[in-house]
Parts: C-alpha cells; sequence; structure tokens
C-alpha cells in the first residue's frame, strides 16, 4: 500500500522510536504532525485539545506512540499516569479521529503496546496492566469498524534499547539476557506494518513462543518466572541503589 501523500499523527514522535520512524514516514512521502511535548507540554494536560484538533483536522494514519513504563513494587508505582499515557491517551485520540476517519470511509489507527502484554513480568505491573488494555481496546474497536474503511494495527515490541529502558530496567535486561532490539529496527518493522496494513504483529521469536506457554500453561511460565522475581529483587535492593 503506497503511502505517499498520506497524512499521519504521531505522539511520542520525539523518543527513540519515533525518530527512526518519522524518517521512514518522510522517506514515503508521508506528510507528518507530531506532538512535541517539549513544545507543547504534557500529552495529558493537553489531551482534550489535541483530541478536539484531530477530529476537526483528521489525519489519515493516528499513531498512538507515546508511552512510560516503571519498574518497581506495585504498591510504589504510579498506576493512575502509566494507565492514562499508555491506555487513556490512545483510546481518547483513536476516539477522536474515528468519526472523520468513517465520514472518508479510510484510515489506520495504529497502536504500540508491548510483548509485556502477552509475559506479564513481575515489578511491571502497571505497564502489563496499560498494554493489555491497549491490546484489548485495538482488537475490539477493529472488529467494529472494519466494515467502515478503517484499518487497526497493534504490535508488541519486545525490549528496546531506549531511554525507557535505562537504570535499573537496563540492568535487569542484562541479568536476565534479555533480548533488547535496536530503536530503528524496531521503528522498521512498525513502518512495514503500517504500509502492508497487517493488523497484528509481535516481534521476536522466542518471546511469542514464551507467549503460547504463557496462554496455554500459565503455571509452566510462574515457574519460569521465579528467576527473574529473584534478579528483581536484587536488581531493586536499596542496597543494590544507594
Amino acid at each position: 500500500m503506497s503511502l505517499k501523500g498520506k497524512t499521519a499523527f504521531i505522539t511520542g514522535a520525539t523518543g527513540g522510536i519515533g525518530i527512526p520512524l518519522i524518517r521512514l514516514l518522510d522517506d514515503e512521502g508521508v506528510q507528518i504532525q507530531t506532538y512535541d511535548q517539549e513544545i507543547s507540554g504534557d500529552l495529558l494536560c493537553n489531551l482534550n485539545e489535541v483530541a478536539l484538533g484531530l477530529k476537526h483536522n483528521t489525519p489519515d494514519i493516528l499513531i498512538n506512540l507515546a508511552g512510560i513504563n516503571q519498574f518497581s513494587v506495585c504498591e510504589s508505582q504510579d498506576y493512575r499516569h502509566l494507565i492514562d499515557l499508555n491506555l487513556l491517551a490512545p483510546i481518547v485520540l483513536a476516539q477522536a479521529v474515528i468519526p472523520g476517519m468513517k465520514a472518508k470511509g479510510n484510515g489506520h489507527i495504529v497502536n504500540i503496546g508491548s510483548m509485556v502484554a502477552e509475559i506479564p513480568m513481575p515489578f511491571l505491573s502497571g505497564y502489563v496492566a496499560s498494554k493489555a488494555g491497549l491490546k484489548g481496546f485495538s482488537e475490539s474497536i477493529r472488529r467494529e469498524v472494519s466494515n467502515d474503511g478503517i484499518l487497526v494495527t497493534h504490535i508488541n515490541p519486545r525490549a528496546v534499547r531506549t531511554e525507557m529502558n535505562r537504570g535499573a530496567m537496563a540492568e535487569f535486561n542484562s541479568k536476565t539476557h534479555a533480548s533488547q532490539d535496536s530503536p530503528e529496527w524496531v521503528a522498521k518493522q512498525i513502518f512495514n506494518a503500517i504500509r502492508s496494513g497487517t493488523e497484528r504483529k509481535s516481534l521476536g521469536r522466542p518471546e511469542r513462543l514464551f507467549a503460547l506457554i504463557h496462554a496455554l500453561l500459565p503455571k509452566l511460565m510462574d515457574k519460569a518466572m521465579k528467576n527473574q522475581r529473584k534478579v528483581a529483587l536484587q536488581v531493586l535492593s536499596p542496597t543494590n541503589n544507594p
């Protein structure tokens, strides 16, 4: 599917994945509009205003890329912030563009999830909950708007070498030998999924296998996660982070 001349609105455009993705879309001839947090402020503070703008000037493609994680014990996580940015914001923006896309008879909503929605990791409960919710939302609206000419793509990256995965998260990934992809490679996979109209895409062959095991044999995955839990507790221990 040719993207030349299409319009796209992207959140999280200045992040590790956003920058190379914009470059790929621009090279393809896509007219890009982004939400720049450094210029416009916190997306959540301006969410209703952004949604209103998209409702009146609906792009051909909406890419919900903005997101955060928090690697810590559940009782210290800021669930409201995690869920508001990772789940509520994509929902509100999708609601804003769907009427215009229906009127045009075409459109494309792209939601960036995470493999942890398929393989729930301990100490990422808020992130897991928000990304699992985003997957469910994506599947539901895909079935709702499929006859209106609107595509819905949901992509699950695994760990990516970005600012979001620095610090304790990076230490945990290193100690557990977790596979980590470059943001440029992940951006290319997202771009290819947009161009081909792929509905679902999960990145990482081992992770796809683990997701299947979790779905069919969750008790087995519980046992496999015990070492991850042990390593996470070591990484998060106050003695390890003076």
